[in-house]
């Protein structure tokens, strides 16, 4: 280890220290650990957080701080970053927006976390994080001064691909800073890992320390809402407070530390308000002796990520790294990032740095200064704060403009083309100036080869003079096109008259041995293609499928030949039905072509084409009649009505609503709103079908059927059947181990909390346990087994006064039971000693859901509403999702965060919804409802979103506080 308190933990912004070393990316687990008493600012060495023994204090300040703790469980050691209780709501609120940032980064150059916890009786908020072996580069830059170009950009170039992993995940750092990245020292030959050539060993570099504002420490930046950053390296639009940024603000952060790396000083200098403004409004200088040495690449990288305007620097970080590499003496293939870019944008990355002029100080302007007249630019509208920066996509074009996705694939072979062409238009345009020029040197003028009394204008076709150029607008069969500076696309091709006396320096002919540059092959492999080449075309979203069709099939040719060719005719063809649904046929006729040139044998395919010509032809002048037009528009409209039944024959109903939509507004019809009624209805069953497949694992749940309680098990798959596992039982719950089911057993001989082994012979005497003495025992709510599976917690009205108590009993079948507090619906969580329960405190008072440890201490309140039933834990241990109908007036389902104690409604339906249960991944939550007149089972993102229905259960729920539902693998 090479750590210091300067290097972990430190709350200072300016100093270029942080708690980077051991930053996480993993389970959003909020474990909470025994109870003890934390004081703000105390040592916890020694302590127990979670399941984590604190050794020694690495650094911090008196909000947080991180320590070198052990791992009991998997016997690691990990970097403990710790938010005391001491610490104000902003930094509290700071450190969760991190907790809940790096729980899902993973990036081989950002630091990995382990796992996010809270203690519950204490209130501790923590991150277990990978302990870093190495320093900052802040460390580094204090004993070196600076670094080469070679070693910055080697260093940095990693750091900006992490940022635009980030940027793309809607995540923005917000404080990239020297201190930040980290330098994991590793062997020779590890994976991702950069040789310096001030260090002895590889390092990796790593970037640390998400969703932090450190400057709240500064004394100029204690006010909430204002800055976050570090203002030596903060943006020019963070400087001035707003709010809307973007990733390219850390896009500028990187080139400052560009900067301080190769200059050896920050890019401003002097108190935090003059820091601040220069950022804004001051011109940006090199010294004459850095600028001088810095290869040009370099100096252009360092000027676009620090313009003050963020539409002037790169549009992602990933065109910022492929120049780091460029500045590094590598040659990299064009990122994927660079293909989403119009032309443009890809213009704008081969800019070169304008002209300079020097300044007093000795030094260079690199980027200029900025009128204080108003907030720094960017005024265009942004995404919301913490979401990615939107880059222009690939579009699918017609014929016309198919060019642009060339250009996109071959940037390294557009760059050395657009310089070929400009010195050979150079050449060319000084040709044509020479041999212009008359023998007294003066150029001739077009006019003076016109002969006098012509009337020649606009419009009106004359025979050229001998000796002048003709403008014709058809070229001379024997005469070929001419090709000179002043061609076009679209001008008319030049024609020389026969023995004009410029003939030869005129037309400009390619020599014959100039072959076309073939077009490379694209960066992005061919699975991450044919995965978001099939997301979009699931999504309907034709011009993205197209695009990612096209990489397809340019990375291999022959991969899926035929199911390639028919998405993209489904592409094309649901382009085309936008186009004439939208009033542009001359559109749509391109997009039919492409179709047709991949499926030409398609008679339903050529009429829509015909129609669509034919409609087009009918816009030109003079118009047709009102009853030909009419006509006209009826043949079109049954096309393409015709073409959306043979998609839904198909079994492709969502994209034949395209078809009879585009059919309805060229000519609306009350079939077709009919028909598409109907489409509409398919689509939604097929998404839904589609949508379940995704979500994998199985459904324990408990009903009524044929006058009997049954325990069933049913895959989780759209309208999926269910098998029968247990007769005359209910509230099921599956041990973690997926052996036995625990559940209220029914049978006469029998009643009372049971267990069933699914693994067992077939006599059901032989599969089945009794656990527990008593009838009530788990009777109205399932037992919750405990994370090793050797205990259960279940709520029983045994003790005879009509109140509900909370049991923990062996599940070894001595039936020793031990009373843990009044309450009922006990649940445990899935990888620590707590539970969660509907309770009160020891005077009966504060009704809510509570947490307790298995013995019956550490109760701390959850929720204050004690209408809230059946709480369940997310397999991540991050929420608790339950059911209340104390809160809206009906039964709705819920879920508590319990980093931060916010509450989520997760429903809002008339009917009742109800006994949730969380999918294995802690994705999704799964319930029971009878919205449809009848009970079923739906599901709902965690985070909130859409209610999709999943399967109709077996049987019915008479009262269905006496049923329960799990989702297990």
């Amino acid at each position: 280890m090479d750590f210091t308190s300067n290097e972990l933990g430190s709350s200072d912004p300016d100093a270029e220290r942080d708690s980077g070393a051991g930053r996480t990316d993993a389970e959003r687990k909020p474990a909470p650990g025994p109870s003890s008493t934390f004081l703000p600012g105390a040592n916890l060495t020694g302590q127990q957080i979670g399941h984590y023994l604190v050794e020694e204090r690495l650094g911090g300040g008196v909000m947080s701080t991180v320590y070198r703790a052990r791992d009991q469980i998997l016997e690691r050691t990990v970097a403990l970053k710790v938010l005391m209780p001491g610490a104000d709501e902003v930094a509290r609120e700071r450190f969760r927006r991190e907790a809940r940032t790096v729980s899902f980064l993973e990036h081989p150059h950002i630091v990995r976390t382990y796992q996010v916890g809270q203690t519950g009786a204490d209130g501790l908020i923590y991150i277990a994080m990978q302990l870093v072996e190495g320093f900052s580069l802040s460390t580094l830059l204090e004993r070196h001064g600076k670094l080469c170009v070679v070693d910055a950009c080697n260093l940095l170039e990693p750091i900006a691909r992490a940022l635009a992993y980030a940027h793309r995940h809607g995540v923005i750092h917000r404080d990239v800073k020297p201190g930040n990245i980290l330098l994991h020292r590793v062997p020779p030959g590890t994976p991702h890992s950069v040789q310096l050539t001030i260090l002895d060993t590889p390092v990796i570099p790593l970037l640390t320390d998400f969703g932090i504002a450190r400057a709240l420490d500064a004394p100029e930046l204690t006010s909430v809402g204002r800055t976050i950053g570090t203002p030596a390296f903060m943006s020019p639009e963070q400087c001035a407070g707003r709010s809307d940024i973007d990733g390219r603000a850390d896009i500028y952060s990187l080139g400052a530390v560009l900067y301080r790396c190769l200059v050896g000083r920050i890019p401003f200098t002097g108190s935090t308000t003059q820091i601040l403004h220069a950022h804004v409004y001051e011109p940006l200088l090199i010294p004459d002796q850095v600028s001088r040495t810095l290869p040009l690449v370099v100096a252009e990288t360092l000027r676009r990520s620090m313009m003050k305007d963020p539409a002037e620097r790169y549009p992602n970080a990933e065109l910022m790294a492929d120049d780091l590499a460029l500045g590094a003496g590598r040659q990299v293939e064009p990122s994927p990032a660079s293909l989403e870019l119009d032309p443009d944008e890809m213009t704008q990355t081969l800019e070169v740095a304008p002209v300079t002029q020097p300044v007093d100080s000795g030094g260079t302007v690199l980027v200029p200064a900025r009128s204080p007249g108003g907030p720094p630019s960017g005024v265009r509208p942004r995404p919301p704060v913490g979401e990615p920066i939107p880059s222009p996509s690939p579009r699918p074009v017609p014929r016309s403009r198919r060019a642009v996705l060339t250009r996109r694939l071959g940037m390294g072979v557009l760059s050395t083309a657009v310089v070929l062409l400009l010195v050979f238009l150079s050449i060319s345009l000084f040709n044509s100036v020479f041999n212009s020029l008359g023998e007294d040197g003066l150029a001739q003028s077009p006019t003076a080869t016109r002969p006098l009394g012509s009337q020649a204008g606009p419009g009106t076709p004359q025979a050229p003079p001998a000796g002048a150029v003709s403008l014709s607008p058809t070229p001379s069969a024997q005469t070929p096109p001419t090709v000179g500076a002043a061609s076009s696309p679209t001008d008319p091709p030049a024609t020389v008259a026969a023995g004009s006396p410029i003939t030869a320096t005129a037309v400009a002919t390619p020599p014959p041995d100039v072959t076309p540059t073939p077009i490379p092959t694209p960066a992005a492999s061919l699975a991450s293609a044919w995965d978001d080449a099939q997301a979009f075309y699931a999504e309907q979203d034709w011009a993205e499928a197209l695009s990612w069709l096209t990489i397809v099939r340019r990375i291999d040719p022959s991969f899926q030949q035929e199911q390639v060719t028919a998405m993209m005719v489904d592409s094309y063809l649901g382009l085309a039905a936008q186009a004439n649904g939208e009033g542009q046929p001359e559109v749509a006729l391109d997009y039919l072509d492409e179709a047709l040139a991949l499926q030409e044998d398609d008679i339903l395919l050529l009429r829509l084409r015909t129609a669509t010509a034919q409609f087009l032809e009918a816009q030109a002048t003079p118009p047709p009649s009102v009853e030909e037009m009419e006509l006209i528009r009826r043949s079109l409209q049954q096309a393409h009505a015709a073409y959306g039944d043979k998609l839904a024959e198909s079994q492709k109903p969502c994209a034949a609503i395209e078809q009879v939509t585009a059919a309805n507004r060229i000519l609306p019809d009350p079939k077709l709103s009919e028909k598409l009624a109907d489409y509409q209805a398919q689509c939604d069953t097929v998404k839904a079908i589609a949508a379940v497949s995704q979500l994998g694992g199985h459904l324990i749940y408990s009903a009524y059927q044929n006058e009997r309680y049954r325990i069933f098990r049913m895959p989780v798959a759209y309208d999926a059947p269910s098998t029968l596992l247990v007769e005359n039982g209910t509230q099921p719950s599956l041990r973690p181990d997926g052996r036995v089911i625990a559940f209220y057993s029914l049978r006469a001989d029998y009643q009372g909390l049971s267990g069933f082994d699914l693994n067992a012979g077939l006599d059901p005497n032989d599969r089945s346990v009794r656990y527990t003495d008593f009838v009530e025992d788990s009777r109205d709510s399932p037992p919750s087994w405990s994370p090793d599976g050797s205990r259960l917690v279940y709520a029983s009205m045994s003790f005879g006064d009509g109140r509900s108590r909370i049991y923990v009993v062996p599940a070894d079948g001595s039936r020793r039971a031990t009373t843990l507090a009044l309450g009922k619906d006990p649940a445990w969580h899935p990888s620590d000693d707590w539970i969660v329960y509907n309770g009160t405190d020891e005077t009966g008072n504060n009704p809510g859901l509570w947490l307790m440890h298995s013995d019956g201490t550490g109760r701390t309140r959850l929720t204050d509403n004690g209408n809230d039933q059946r709480p369940t834990w997310s397999p991540d241990g991050r929420y608790v999702v339950f059911m209340s109908n104390g809160r809206d007036g009906n039964w709705e389902v819920y879920r508590v965060d319990l980093l931060d104690g916010s509450i989520l409604r997760l429903t809002s339906h008339p009917a009742q919804d109800g006994l949730p249960t969380v999918s294995p991944d802690s994705k999704y939550v799964a319930f029971l409802s009878d919205r449809d007149g009848y009970w079923r089972i739906y599901y709902v993102p965690i985070n909130g979103g859409p209610v999709r229905p999943l399967s109709r259960m077996a049987g019915e729920l008479p009262k269905w506080l006496e049923y329960a539902i799990q989702w297990v693998n």
